[in-house]
């Protein structure tokens, strides 16, 4: 026992080490002061709640359990990210152990040893300890329902299977598509368990869903059983854009902005106001429609493509892109670490070489979370939550590989290495664009850090490598470097630019505007304004712009009116408060 637990000690220990030195190294590089998308949305959603605003206002559009977790931090120790990202570098080091301890159990020592090490070195576990993202959090209760369903179908008993449902529903309150993983028990334990086990795993889960869906309720009045994305997400996956890999057009790809794109399109397309339930089956059934209208050679492509991105070392980018961030930034990233492929390639040979009722479990789970994946979209952070299934498969590889002398192991050889081949393809998927668009993330970076020189450069690195995939955002941000540095002729011709590159960007049209206030040219602004509304109605920014323009001009009654359309976008806009204070 004591042997056990100085080798839990030092699998928690080595991976605690190799995160602090990462987290050491993220909060030296620009990324760790402006969270990106989804990060800003979790934290400022958590500063909304940490202030007291504990019900949304609406059913959830994201999945609720992270801010919730950032805002309880935020209440208790202060808004800092560097606290977190300690926080999580511990949750991800106890998921090391948790994942040691199941490979342990029912592999052997050995290879609870080798799958903590494996947890412990792999690349993008070590990466997502430091962002302001769900992920380590989500693998840690996964980890968890991992370690108690596979115990309770050990012991036995009533409450292994209601604290495994409890932590498997607080897991889907960060990853909704893990609610899928019990068709997994049903198949195992459906006829060998009592069925008041089964029932008391779902009363586990229902109790830890319930919040959610209560809240949806009385916020909407609507059924919601999490949250309302995942519609939209499914046809994100499944649209003409998905085969080229981008976002819907028109929509953004920030979490906040998205929403209400989502939900206006769909109401504009539907010709009624539609309810989150609505707005998601609305979504879902586009995509559904388009799989229907395509031809089966595309379709077939499309989601080969996808079994590629979710097998493959390459670790496809959402947020954060930690293969650029390896490739410019000093930190263990730049290390040989352990990566996706290798670990799925030993977990089958784990799962085939000696087949028995646990690793035909975590297999089972395995396939139905892929399954969920290839559904809706791939990307690093989606596929993430397959380690905790696949890294104790992997450690007992190893030990049975060393075991068995090499012997008798042609079938699992086998059967791991079309996963070998496919890892490890060259992935230079349009390398370009996608180095074109960090280049161009970094500049808005460094502009929002007021490193204004250091995004000029970035940006044009950006335009040099592909100049259409810049972004609009980053446009508009190296422009405001332009204008800080004094250079408004150059500020100018960006945001120009960025109007004839973005004619369906408002935002685009709206910066534009805003210079040319700036300047003093106000009448040549609210031209402006008005085309950004023309394009974008739902922006209240411009109607900001509008008011100021013409209150400089005297002509109040207009500016009245402009503040009161702003304000019904956005009621408590303290742009516009102010505004209308200086009317009053």
């Amino acid at each position: 026992m004591k042997r056990l637990r100085y080798d839990l000690l030092g699998i928690f220990l080595f991976a605690f080490l190799l995160r602090a030195i990462f987290v050491s190294q993220w909060f030296a590089s620009p990324y760790s002061s402006v969270p990106l998308l989804d990060a800003n949305s979790y934290d400022q959603w958590a500063l909304s709640i940490s202030q007291g605003n504990w019900m949304r206002g609406s059913a959830f559009y994201q999945s609720p359990l992270y801010p919730y977790f950032l805002a309880f931090i935020y209440k208790s120790l202060g808004h800092s990210f560097v606290v977190v990202a300690w926080i999580q570098v511990i949750l991800a080091s106890f998921t090391c152990v948790l994942l040691a301890e199941i490979a342990r159990v029912y592999f052997g020592k050995f290879a609870g040893l080798t799958a903590g090490v494996l947890a412990s070195v792999d690349r993008a576990l070590i990466f997502y300890s430091a962002p302001v993202m769900k992920e380590t959090l989500g693998l840690f209760l996964l980890a968890l329902f991992v370690f108690f369903i596979l115990r309770a179908r050990k012991v036995g008993k009533s409450q292994s299977y209601f604290v495994a449902g409890i932590f498997l529903g607080l897991a889907a309150l960060v990853r909704t598509n893990l609610l899928i993983l019990p068709l997994a028990i049903l198949i195992f334990d459906f006829k060998k368990v009592e069925r008041c086990r089964l029932i008391s795993f779902g009363l586990g889960i229902l109790i830890s869903v319930m919040p959610a869906t209560l809240h949806n309720w009385f916020e909407s009045r609507t059924f919601v059983l999490v949250n309302y994305a995942g519609g939209f997400n499914f046809y994100v996956g499944n649209s003409p854009r998905a085969e080229l890999f981008e976002y819907p057009e028109g929509i953004s790809t920030d979490p906040q902005q998205e929403e209400q794109d989502v939900i206006r399109i769909a109401n504009a397309e539907s010709l009624k106001n539609l309810n989150p339930s609505e707005i998601s089956t609305f979504w879902f059934k586009k995509g559904c429609r388009y799989l229907q209208q395509t031809r089966l050679a595309n379709v077939t492509q499309l989601y080969l493509n996808k079994i590629w991105f979710f097998w493959t070392n390459h670790e496809v980018p959402d947020n954060y892109d930690m293969n650029f961030i390896g490739d410019h930034f000093s930190s263990l990233l730049k290390l040989p670490l352990v990566g996706f492929a290798l670990i799925a390639a030993l977990a089958i040979f784990g799962a085939v070489f000696r087949p028995d009722e646990i690793s035909g479990k975590l297999a089972w789970m395995l396939f139905l979370y892929a399954t969920s994946v290839l559904l809706f979209y791939v990307t690093d952070r989606y596929r993430l939550p397959a380690t905790v299934f696949l890294i104790p498969l992997a450690g007992r590889a190893i030990s049975l590989m060393i075991e068995n002398r090499w012997q008798n192991y042609g079938k699992a050889a086998l059967a791991a290495l079309p996963f070998l081949v496919i890892g490890f393809l060259p992935m230079d998927y349009r390398a370009n664009e996608a180095e074109a668009r960090n280049w161009a993330t970094l500049a808005m970076i460094e502009s929002e850090m007021g490193r204004d020189q250091d995004a000029i450069s970035s940006f044009a690195k950006s335009l040099r490598l592909d100049p259409d995939k810049a972004g609009s955002a980053s446009y508009i941000k190296t422009a405001e470097s332009y204008e800080r540095l004094g250079r408004l002729q150059e500020a100018e011709e960006l945001l120009r630019r960025a109007t004839e590159l973005y004619p369906s960007d408002g935002f685009t049209f709206h910066n534009l505007g805003r210079f040319k206030l700036e300047q003093g040219s106000v009448a040549e602004s609210i031209v402006f304004f008005n085309r950004a509304l023309k394009v974008s109605p739902w922006l209240y920014q411009p109607y900001v712009g509008l008011a100021a323009a013409y209150l400089q001009l005297g002509q109040l009654d207009v500016a009245r009116i402009a503040i009161e359309r702003g304000l019904q976008l956005k009621p408590n806009d303290p742009q516009l408060q102010t505004l209308l204070r200086k009317l009053n």
